[in-house]
């Protein structure tokens, strides 16, 4: 399983561009149960794509496509 994480402390709003076609992918912000579990029956967000994500605090933030076994097969991201 492969999983990517963002890291650092930023003073200025940063964004984190997700560039996917929307027919084959989606983006779902969850939290972090949902995103052990590949799941996003609660979901915080849901972007349509290409999405610009706001990051306007610090912490650990948990992302997952829910198409198909896809955040399975790994495509997610902390």
């Amino acid at each position: 399983m492969q999983s990517y994480m963002l890291t650092g402390f930023y003073e200025k709003t940063v964004s984190a561009v997700f560039d996917y076609d929307p027919e084959l992918h989606n983006l779902f912000q969850v939290s972090g149960r949902e995103f052990k579990a590949c799941t996003a029956d609660q979901p915080f967000s849901v972007y349509t794509g290409p999405a610009n994500v706001l990051l306007m605090e610090e912490g650990v933030f948990y992302y997952v496509c829910t198409i198909l076994n896809y955040c399975s097969l790994g495509q997610k991201l902390m």
